[in-house]
């Protein structure tokens, strides 16, 4: 059995047995947490938006009761922000 507050409810972190018994129980949910990847100015990283994200999350999942169902899944590396689509580094996923 596993405990639905193991690892921050990180459902990545879960094994594949695991995650399928997670994933069983009724009501039982996955949270995406992005944000676009883009320019902060030159001070702060460019997942600032996902980093906050994640952060966010995992401070509401942490209050909610033991035997909720819901986990989040890991940010994704990329994004979509039309302002910084002519930078060298700017990735785009279609």
């Amino acid at each position: 059995m596993i405990s639905i507050s193991s690892d921050y409810r990180r459902f990545d972190y879960l094994s594949w047995p695991n995650a399928s018994n997670a994933a069983r129980h009724k009501g039982s949910t996955l949270v995406w947490p992005f944000g676009a990847l883009e320019q902060h100015g030159p001070h702060l990283p460019l997942n600032t938006d996902a980093l906050f994200a994640k952060a966010i999350l995992s401070e509401v999942l942490k209050a909610l009761p033991d035997d909720l169902p819901i986990w989040m899944l890991p940010p994704p590396r990329g994004g979509i922000f039309a302002r910084t689509q002519d930078l060298p580094w700017h990735l785009v996923i279609v």
